[in-house]
């Protein structure tokens, strides 16, 4: 996911109806890692966004000749020097529109629960791909360019915790969508 930049300012797109559409008839919720296949299906039913991309991170522990990938960091041994991190984002179209400036907005303030760890911006691959793609991503701030990065066990840990608030919060921010689709 590299060339993470400052969020853009959404632009007029008279195409989106038609681009999420599509992007929907060819999203495949058996290709999701399964921590966020409730997630996804629940977004698709918003219609001023679509989800793009999405990954729920990933621990590997590196333990000698062992490696252990994991959606979930377990308790580490003392042997247990470095983890690997994936990088945990999820990257949504949103439309130029009232409800999707609003969600934008929703979007904007997810890092101030954890703003050490939590980004909120631009994906240049995925914008050039599809205007107004914005992505919420969980990596460490010094390596928020990066798809991967070594971490120490404590930095683990603490990335651990601010992705279980990072989808905690965008499940109560789902959940807020569809009560206001319900209305």
């Amino acid at each position: 996911m590299q060339a993470f930049a400052e969020p853009r300012g959404l632009e007029s797109n008279a195409g989106f109806t038609a681009q999420r559409e599509h992007a929907l008839a060819h999203l495949s919720l058996e290709g999701l890692d399964c921590p966020l296949v409730d997630l996804v299906q629940r977004l698709t039913a918003v219609p001023w966004c679509f989800p793009v991309e999405s990954c729920c991170g990933h621990f590997v522990i590196l333990d000698g000749d062992h490696r252990r990938v994991l959606d979930r960091l377990p308790p580490l041994g003392a042997s247990a020097k470095r983890v690997l991190y994936r990088v945990a984002y999820v990257a949504l179209c949103i439309d130029d529109d009232p409800a999707g400036r609003e969600l934008l907005r929703d979007l904007q303030a997810v890092p101030s629960i954890a703003p050490e760890q939590i980004q909120f911006g631009c994906v240049d691959h995925l914008w050039r791909r599809q205007v107004n793609t914005f992505v919420l991503q969980v990596v460490p701030w010094a390596h928020r360019f990066v798809d991967d990065v070594i971490l120490s066990p404590a930095e683990a840990r603490d990335v651990d915790e601010a992705r279980s608030w990072y989808f905690a919060r965008l499940d109560d921010l789902v959940r807020d969508l569809q009560e206001r689709l319900s209305t």
